[in-house]
């Protein structure tokens, strides 16, 4: 009973401590050094009773990192040395506690110590191709592909460019542009895979494979959106068509012409030129030769 008494009793005071702040020199280095012995004052910041590194961490986000603990950091692990983000930048931390000293140190953190979190391995960088559908692809039909490699330490999509497209396994004059993009066709029907390569290095841990078909009215059909045709109109009735309006239209045209160049003949007076009547009855008569060459034409 008396035990247990002791224990009720230093409850309090153990809880009384973990939420009493102290302040501390905080050093953040990811792929760079994002703070350098910062003051932060720290409590128990993650409710577990307790100062820990994990508490100085995200009372270091909050007062520095744009958006706070809840955007820059995500723990992975109970330690806090071990860590998914800091800063924004996932990988595998280590931390040390100097205390006031300079000596290194274990246990919770107290006012004065200097705190150092510093990235070991970031996140590995991983590829894949953005594409449409890779199913029932009509031989010779182009696929448009993006490569796109997303960053370990961010988690930020960028485009990659002058990568080789590999084709089933073997290299091919193909290369992503500036912007990550690349056309692809296969010439033979079946499944193919495809990849890609940038300085030797094979970029896709698992190759990304399309569904070939030969090429027929119905795949076309499909890749066009339209169903296939049932019907067919008989070869040579367009050109018939405009054959006959030619034909019934040519002589109306032809006498048109005709009365209007006799017209202007027969009109000449005294203010008009003798030489401007002609140069207009002549023009008549050339474009009515002209309609009916292309008659004669069309009925051959």
């Amino acid at each position: 009973m008396l035990a247990a008494l002791g224990m009720l009793q230093a409850m309090p005071l153990a809880a009384q401590a973990a939420e009493s702040d102290c302040t501390v020199e905080v050093t953040v280095r990811t792929e760079e050094t994002v703070l350098n012995r910062a003051k932060v004052s720290v409590g128990d910041e993650n409710g577990d009773g307790r100062l820990t590194v994990e508490d100085v961490l995200i009372a270091a986000h909050d007062k520095y990192y744009e958006g706070g603990a809840e955007a820059g950091y995500q723990r992975s692990c109970a330690d806090a040395p071990e860590l998914s983000r800091i800063w924004g930048v996932r990988g595998r931390y280590i931390s040390f506690i100097l205390d006031a000293g300079g000596n290194e140190k274990t246990g919770e953190p107290e006012d004065g110590d200097k705190i150092s979190v510093l990235l070991q391995d970031a996140a590995e960088d991983t590829y894949r191709f953005r594409h449409g559908p890779l199913h029932q692809i009509p031989v010779g039909e182009h696929i448009n592909l993006k490569l796109i490699r997303r960053r370990g330490a961010t988690g930020r999509d960028e485009p990659v460019s002058d990568a080789v497209i590999l084709i089933d396994g073997r290299r091919t004059a193909i290369r992503t542009d500036e912007k990550g993009f690349a056309a692809v066709s296969f010439r033979d029907a079946g499944v193919h895979t495809l990849s890609a390569k940038l300085d030797g290095n094979v970029l896709l841990k698992k190759n990304d494979e399309v569904t070939v078909v030969e090429r027929n009215e119905e795949t076309d059909a499909v890749q066009s959106g339209q169903s296939a045709p049932t019907e067919t109109t008989p070869a040579g009735t367009e050109a018939a068509a405009q054959t006959d309006v030619s034909a019934s239209t040519v002589p109306a045209v032809l006498g048109t012409t005709v009365s209007a160049a006799i017209t202007k003949l027969r009109g000449v007076s005294a203010g008009e030129s003798a030489p401007l009547a002609a140069f207009c009855g002549a023009g008549a008569v050339a474009i009515a030769a002209a309609l009916i060459c292309g008659r004669k034409k069309n009925e051959d």
